[in-house]
């Protein structure tokens, strides 16, 4: 047996089993980056802004204080568990970490798309997204606020917010940067946050768009120059949102799919786009490779569409006719989420299939929505940091391995899960004593197996097996 699979093994003894409620506690274990004076804010609230800065400042508090009250206790216990002055963490929040002494990552810009149940056989409803950025710190996050709902997502480095996510309701939630325009909000909330605050305060889509319309007209929203596009879905319901810091408009997705790069398709929202038309074209042409592989080459042939399938149209990486038209996976697609929220018992056997960094690279990993913890090195950013060290823009067009052998280790991967679904799925319908516990537990035994497997396939000793998918 591998070194480094003996050490996995042991790798739950330490895992996150912290209550999520204390956030301080959270910082102190993951967060090391940032111990004792190695973070550096932007700005400092103790009479080191400017007017508008501290106008700025105030009315992000008064946002949070309406929407999120809880997270002023989170910020005051991440400074007194980091040793930092009172507001610390706050400043951070509002005002970011200052990236000449550490840096910190660009606006995203995504491809995401739904996929209804009458192209999935039934089975369940998709929400997926690429995630395009230049993060290099990135952590999977798993989130129990006592009186909120508890949520499983993926963000950046010392993140309370989240760039999308899974609730123990079954509301998936994921963001797109949209058209850039000039109704923008230079206060308020980013998407991040606003996307935990409807994972914690939601149980169901419906609910989840009126919260988002609420937070907007209230002008607790910005996000620089662009507007933004939401994919809101649960077990029965999906929206596609387009909006500006002035406009929003929501659309129920009925059946078939939606997607959307950065633009928007919606006509009540052209007349506020300053969009040029070559970034439309861009955008147009990474939506028609969605569908193209999952409409055209996958359901019209007789296939129901499954992650799997998504997985491949998730690590289409060139367009040789359109040479100058980003492509789904390229030098800035830094991870993957596919959401798949069961039609049956969607509290307990959705699940999301991580990508930990660029997809034509690494694995998909089913995650139980349900898990309670997971490796140490996905929530303290040791994964985003090895992955990146070894990432070089000049070679973003090799892979590891050929698609074809990455997509046999994750039908391992995938069938293993599968056979934990059907198990969970009997112990649910026998509606046995601790049915929801004994689901929980067989899936989270899965992914613990899934993520064994996924090292020994990197036949890697005591690296870890991230390293050898980025080691171009």
């Amino acid at each position: 047996m591998h070194k480094f699979t003996l050490s996995l093994l042991a790798l739950f003894c330490v895992t996150m089993s912290l209550h999520a409620d204390d956030l301080g506690e959270i910082a102190k274990k993951y967060w090391f980056h940032w111990r004792g004076d190695k973070m550096v804010t932007k700005a400092s609230i103790k009479g080191k802004i400017t007017d508008a800065q501290r106008k700025r400042y105030e009315f992000i508090m008064k946002c949070i204080k309406e929407f999120a009250p809880h997270w002023l206790d989170e910020m005051a216990s991440v400074d007194k568990a980091m040793g930092w002055a009172p507001g610390t963490f706050a400043d951070k929040c509002i005002f970011g970490v200052d990236y000449k002494v550490t840096p910190v990552p660009a606006p995203h810009e995504c491809t995401s798309w739904i996929i209804m149940p009458d192209l999935t056989g039934g089975k369940n409803l998709i929400l997926h997204k690429n995630r395009d950025s230049s993060s290099k710190y990135l952590t999977a996050q798993i989130r129990r606020v006592k009186g909120k709902y508890s949520w499983l997502g993926h963000g950046n480095y010392g993140a309370i917010g989240t760039n999308c996510g899974i609730n123990s309701k079954g509301l998936a939630v994921a963001m797109n940067s949209g058209d850039r325009g000039n109704e923008n909000n230079v206060q308020g909330l980013d998407t991040t946050l606003l996307a935990r605050i409807l994972l914690e305060e939601c149980a169901d889509a419906p609910s989840a768009v009126k919260l988002l319309e609420k937070m907007i007209m209230a002008g607790a929203y910005q996000h620089g120059q662009s507007g933004s596009i939401w994919f809101i879905a649960d077990v029965k319901n999906a929206y596609v949102i387009e909006h500006n810091a002035k406009h929003f408009h929501a659309k129920k997705v009925e059946r078939g799919i939606a997607l959307r790069g950065n633009a928007w398709q919606y006509p009540e929202m052209f007349a506020y786009t300053t969009q040029p038309p070559k970034d439309l074209v861009g955008n147009v042409r990474r939506e028609f490779a969605v569908r193209k592989a999952l409409i055209h080459e996958t359901y019209q042939k007789g296939k129901a569409i499954t992650p799997a399938d998504v997985a491949h149209a998730a690590r289409i990486k060139e367009f040789p006719e359109d040479k100058d038209c980003y492509p789904l996976c390229g030098p800035m697609t830094n991870t993957a989420a596919t959401f798949v929220i069961d039609q049956e018992f969607p509290e307990d056997l959705s699940y999301v299939s991580f990508a930990f960094g660029p997809p034509r690279c690494t694995f998909f990993i089913p995650v139980p929505a349900t898990i309670d913890e997971l490796p140490d090195e996905l929530c303290n950013g040791t994964t985003g940091n090895e992955i990146f060290k070894r990432f070089k823009k000049r070679h973003w067009k090799k892979n590891w391995k050929e698609e074809s052998e990455l997509q046999a280790v994750e039908a391992k991967l995938n069938a293993n899960f599968a056979k934990a679904l059907d198990s969970a799925r009997a112990v649910l319908k026998a509606n046995k004593a601790d049915a929801k516990k004994e689901a929980a537990a067989i899936l989270k035994k899965a992914f613990q197996e899934n993520w064994q497997t996924a090292a020994e396939a990197a036949k890697v000793d005591s690296r870890n097996w991230f390293d050898k998918l980025f080691d171009l």
